[in-house]
């Protein structure tokens, strides 16, 4: 996906070439200048999804895109490519952003690219108190033990959720095709927050 992801090392054959790194693409360039670049021109057609890895690693890494991958993303933003994705696989992707270190933050920035419309159109403006709440859920869910532990995904989920009614909020997560039992425990999470 990112010319960062595309190194490989040499981990058999001749002992001459034994951890040989492999960059056809700049990636250690990339890196070492914090810059993600896409392989090629249909990155985001080929997969959408490529566009929530990307806010990921932006805010996780401190990363961005270079010139041509921003142009490209902005493209694809417009095209609502996102919502190509099917349903369940959009959620997947969408729980590894709430998983990030930073969930509060990526959600943010997917705002501001126009990305977060994509995967939560009920959420129409974001703004500091959204992000306050999420951050909240996660750092309230980190300080649980025993039976209420759960990941921090599920906090960050809740900590949306309480931007929404139960009937916004069971309606998106049913038409992202999570599961019923999974969708009341993410309520369920949500009122231990209240």
């Amino acid at each position: 996906d990112f010319t960062i992801n595309a190194l490989a090392v040499q981990l058999s054959g001749n002992r001459g070439k034994f951890g040989q790194l492999f960059d056809l693409h700049r990636g250690v360039q990339h890196l070492e200048s914090g810059q993600l670049v896409v392989l090629h021109d249909q990155s985001f057609i080929d997969d959408p999804a490529r566009l929530l890895r990307g806010m990921r690693f932006q805010t996780r890494f401190s990363f961005s895109f270079d010139a041509w991958t921003q142009r490209l993303a902005e493209e694809a933003v417009c095209q609502r490519l996102l919502l190509e994705l099917p349903p369940g696989r959009r959620f997947d992707e969408f729980r590894k952003a709430l998983d990030d270190p930073q969930p509060g933050l990526i959600l943010e920035a997917c705002s501001h690219a126009g990305l977060l419309s994509q995967v939560a159109p009920w959420l129409t403006a974001w703004d500091a108190a959204v992000r306050a709440r999420i951050d909240a859920a996660v750092a309230h869910g980190a300080r649980l033990t025993g039976e209420q532990r759960r990941p921090q995904w599920k906090w960050a989920c809740a900590g949306l959720l309480a931007a929404t009614s139960d009937r916004v909020g069971r309606g998106w997560l049913e038409e992202l095709e999570v599961g019923a039992s999974l969708i009341d425990e993410l309520f369920a999470v949500r009122e231990l927050l209240q």
